[in-house]
């Protein structure tokens, strides 16, 4: 069965002369099989979106590259 959809949330903030992104993504139910998914997810995806700002170079993200730590919320300094 489906799980119920999750909400991911982008905030933008001045930190100085950079712009913050802070990434949060919540309301999994318990023992959620997609948040465990997307977690592994979010982590490269800010990492090759914060490469492209600062560089201007394209990326590809790879399925099942994804880093071995898992966090549900990430940010972007």
């Amino acid at each position: 069965a489906a799980e119920p959809r999750s909400k991911v949330t982008f905030e933008l903030e001045q930190a100085g002369s950079a712009v913050k992104l802070t990434v949060l993504h919540e309301d999994f139910p318990p023992a959620s099989r997609a948040a465990e998914l997307v977690s592994n997810g979010w982590p490269q995806v800010l990492s090759k979106l914060k490469t492209l700002l600062e560089t201007g170079e394209t990326f590809r993200i790879e399925r099942g590259s994804a880093p071995a730590v898992a966090t549900n919320s990430a940010e972007i300094v």
